[in-house]
Formats: C-alpha cells, structure tokens, sequence
C-alpha cells in the first residue's frame, strides 16, 4: 500500500459536470508523489518511451530471428555434436556460433521485457494523471483514482512476475550455459 506521505494532492480547476464552462471551484486530486516528480522529469518521460520503442520493436526482431533460425537456444542442452534450437518442441540443428548468439539474444531480450513493460505501465499511469489534471472534477478524481488502484494492485503484482520471470530466464540460461561449459 502506499503511505499517506507517498500522496501528492493537486488543486486542479474543475469542470461542472455536463457543462463546458470552468467551474471556480477547486478540485484535489490525490496522485502518487513519485509519479508526480517523475513526471515532471521530461527526460524521464523520454527515456521510457524510448525504451518502450526499443522493447516493442526488439521482440519483433527477436521473433523473426527465432523463425529464420528455427527457434532458440534457451533451455537447451548441446552435445559434443549437436548443438540445436527448439521451437515448440521441434529441434533445428544449429552451428556453434549460431547457437551461442541465439542464447545470449535470447537471454538479452527476456531480460529487457519487464524494463520495457515498466515503461509502459509508466506511461500509461502518467497519461491516466495527465488526464485527470486537465479534466478536473470528478473525472478527474475518478482517472486519479482508477491510476492509485492500478499502482495499489499492479505494482506488487508486476514486482512478483518480474521476480519470478527473471529466475526462470536466469535459470534457464545457466542450464545451457553450464552444459556448453561442460563440453
């Protein structure tokens, strides 16, 4: 949960609901202190998006690799003669070299995933606040608080699959890496 100190509170002009005229009065909007400086960090802002991009556009990268090579060397085991790609459970014979490059890449790209979806969650939240400080009123205290229940639920939420996603990838690297080693 987030502390009560985490809150910043906004004075936002609000809008009368149904019309378009401003309404005198102020509305407080209840947004999350670190969302609110890093928000007003533009390079912040510009570095999650560009990481986003690069995210986005690395897995398609990563997935027409895996089909042109015929899938990818996480979580396999080479032998002295064979060294093999798997995808869905139909093995390709590899090169050396190949196989090597597909398990770092593919390493690489699972590693960078929960980065690139951090950006996201990011900046969706920081338009979610954006947009309740233009809207004011009680639109904008409702996208305010549709953003605290995303950071309330999600947060732990996407902290335990990141934690249990990198042990996967983490162990599944170590399983090839190690039977490499060995030969």
């Amino acid at each position: 949960m987030l502390a009560e100190n985490s809150i910043a509170v906004l004075q936002c002009r609000g809008k009368r609901a149904g019309t378009m005229t401003q309404d005198a009065t102020t509305t407080e909007i209840r947004v999350p202190r670190v969302i609110d400086r890093l928000s007003g960090n533009r390079a912040f802002v510009i570095t999650c998006n560009v990481v986003a991009i690069i995210t986005f556009i690395n897995w398609f990268v990563h997935f027409g690799v895996g089909l042109y090579i015929g899938g990818d060397a996480s979580c396999t085991v080479p032998t002295a003669r064979h060294f093999v790609v798997t995808d869905h459970g139909h093995l390709t014979p590899v090169g050396e070299r190949t196989w090597l490059i597909s398990l770092f890449y593919t390493t690489f790209t699972m590693l960078e995933f929960p980065f690139g979806a951090a950006a996201f969650i990011f900046l969706g939240l920081w338009e979610q606040f954006q947009d309740a400080r233009r809207k004011g009123g009680e639109t904008g205290r409702r996208n305010a608080a549709i953003g605290l229940l995303v950071l309330r639920i999600g947060v732990p939420f996407f902290l335990l699959w990141s934690a249990l996603l990198y042990s996967a990838i983490i162990r599944a690297f170590l399983i090839s890496w190690n039977a490499y080693c060995r030969l």
